[in-house]
This record gives structure tokens, sequence and C-alpha cells, in this order.
């Protein structure tokens, strides 16, 4: 039987400097994500205000207000 080599993997510093910047961005990303959904929410506080909470959604009711307006010119 033939004896089979053993393989040796050599890792660089480059994986664990490239996985730390994926870690950073991944962060960044997720605290975007965050004041994106903040926005949001702000956004859409408003909206069902207006409509008096029926569950109409934020483009359903700029549809109905400029339907609204159109009629009131």
């Amino acid at each position: 039987m033939s004896k089979k080599d053993k393989i040796q993997i050599t890792r660089t510093d480059d994986y664990a400097e490239m996985d730390g910047e994926l870690t950073r961005a991944m962060e960044a990303l997720d605290a975007t994500n965050l004041r994106i959904e903040a926005l949001l929410e702000d956004q859409l506080r408003p909206v069902a205000q207006e409509t008096g909470d029926t569950g109409e959604t934020a483009e359903g009711a700029t549809q109905t207000q400029q339907q609204e307006e159109q009629q009131e010119n």
C-alpha cells in the first residue's frame, strides 16, 4: 500500500483581517438598518393617526389623500 502525504494548510493573517473587516461592515449595516427602521416607524405613525388607524398602509393613505385633494380642487 502506498502511504499518503499529509496535506498541510497554511492560513495567513489575511483571513483574520478580512474576517474583522467583514464583521465591522456587518455591524455598520445593522446600525444603519436600525436607523432606517426607526425613520420608517416615525413616518408611518403620523399616517396611521391621519387614517384613524384603520390598518390602511402608508401607500394607500397617500393615494386616498391625493384623491381627496383632487376632489377638493
